[in-house]
């Protein structure tokens, strides 16, 4: 049987279906509601998300974990159960059900534009390629994808490894990190931009809060 699937990053994989995302995700595919997505712990070998929004918050992060992810209805999930060993490959837009033992030829991505140029269309149209990253992996990964910029480094996701609140030194050297990652691509930075599903750890969390960039600067 073969399901529709909605891609946000191609590629192709199999393995078994996850259904609990606290659960031994590593070299499965998970199955799980957006919601949810806060309790993955591991990384899966490949992501079905069921009726998310695809630009919100979690689903962003989840984009740029070099990992296949789809999207499915409520409906389509409804028709998969745990542990049954299938193929995903967004690549296609598709969902195979498949013996355990069966092999799946690899999947390579389409060579990447020249850094820093744009793509032209089959209609002559000329695309530019502009990343929106949270961490030093993702301005390398922007040069590697031909990116003509950066135009969005989400600093909220720039923190200690223990969670200690960030010093301007710790954010002094990250963005030299990101800039030199970066190489000569422009890049741009955004402030701190608190929202309840991306609530740093080291702040305390005051339920329906709405400060946001220089207004928590201003403050803190």
């Amino acid at each position: 049987m073969t399901i529709p699937v909605a891609s946000l990053v191609p590629g192709r994989v199999r393995g078994g279906i996850e259904t609990d995302p606290a659960g031994p995700v590593a070299g499965r595919i998970l199955l799980v509601p957006q919601e949810r997505l806060v309790e993955v712990r591991q990384r899966p070998a490949g992501l079905l998300i069921v009726e998310p929004a695809p630009f919100s918050h979690p689903v962003i992060r989840w984009c740029s974990q070099e990992i296949p992810v789809g999207m499915l209805t409520a409906g389509q999930a409804d028709q998969l159960r745990q542990g049954e060993s299938v193929v995903l490959d967004t690549a296609c837009g598709r969902l195979e059900r498949v013996a355990p033992d069966q092999t799946v030829a690899p999947w390579s991505a389409p060579p990447a534009p020249v850094t820093g140029r744009p793509v032209t269309m089959r209609d002559g149209v000329r695309v530019e390629l502009r990343a929106s990253i949270g961490d030093v992996r993702g301005a390398r990964r922007a040069c590697q994808a031909g990116a003509s910029a950066i135009g969005l480094v989400r600093t909220e996701y720039l923190q200690p490894p223990d969670a200690a609140q960030p010093s301007a030194g710790f954010y002094a050297d990250e963005f030299a990190r990101l800039l030199a990652a970066a190489d000569s691509l422009p890049v741009h930075f955004r402030l701190l931009d608190l929202a309840p599903d991306k609530w740093p750890a080291w702040l305390p969390h005051s339920p329906g809060a709405t400060d946001r960039g220089s207004r928590f600067g201003s403050r803190w």
